[in-house]
């Protein structure tokens, strides 16, 4: 929701932290979803 707020004009775009922040965590559950079972 936020990226079609950025896209329409009626949010600001976010910090470089927390841009940084975001991917990670988008990373970490990717990778936690895609892992081998143990």
């Amino acid at each position: 929701m936020h990226n079609f707020r950025l896209l329409v004009g009626c949010a600001a775009p976010a910090d470089q932290d927390t841009v940084e922040e975001h991917v990670r965590e988008v990373v970490m559950l990717f990778m936690r979803a895609y892992r081998p079972d143990a």
